[in-house]
């Protein structure tokens, strides 16, 4: 099976939680990666599970990476990814030429 896109500081994930309000959703943000501050892709740092995603509300984070590929012995984080807010958070994208197995 091909690879996923690689995700990267700065790339944006979904996150579909209702506001604590209950007066719609979180929204778009992006990931903040310092998990593996030494390996870039595309002149960014690149993503790993753990890694902040910057929200509306606090403590979003990338729940799931790849199962077979690890930097700093973090799974590296890929386009499609799970996010830890629920309902159905997850990075919606990554790098164009940089693609991470499972």
């Amino acid at each position: 099976m091909p690879g996923k896109p690689a995700a990267r500081n700065m790339d944006k994930h979904v996150c579909p939680q209702p506001l604590s309000s209950g007066t719609g959703v979180h929204g778009p943000g992006t990931i903040t990666a310092t998990g593996a501050a030494q390996v870039y892709i595309n002149q960014q740092m690149a993503a790993v599970e753990g890694d902040m995603c910057i929200c509306v509300e606090p403590g979003n984070t990338i729940k799931q990476g790849s199962s077979t590929v690890f930097f700093k012995s973090k799974a590296a984080a890929r386009q499609l990814d799970p996010t830890t807010h629920n309902p159905g958070g997850f990075i919606m994208l990554g790098s164009l030429n940089v693609f991470i197995g499972d």
